[in-house]
């Protein structure tokens, strides 16, 4: 297979770059968790924070992996 061409250059700064992004938004997840409203019942604002940890989760591991490549 052939090398994808990375639009930012060189791979250090794509992955950085990617890195600095995945860092940013979790760190807005995690923000939003923490000031979440409870005007939805208990069911929605546990299925809410359910979505959420996921996603955090699933970031955490694409800052691992992305990490192992620098």
């Amino acid at each position: 297979m052939g090398e994808r061409k990375i639009k930012y250059g060189n791979r250090v700064v794509a992955v950085s770059s990617v890195i600095q992004d995945l860092s940013e938004e979790i760190g807005d997840l995690c923000e939003r968790m923490g000031n979440g409203k409870v005007d939805a019942s208990a069911k929605l604002v546990e299925q809410h924070h359910a979505g959420m940890v996921e996603r955090i989760q699933i970031r955490s591991e694409l800052l691992y992996k992305l990490s192992k490549l620098l």
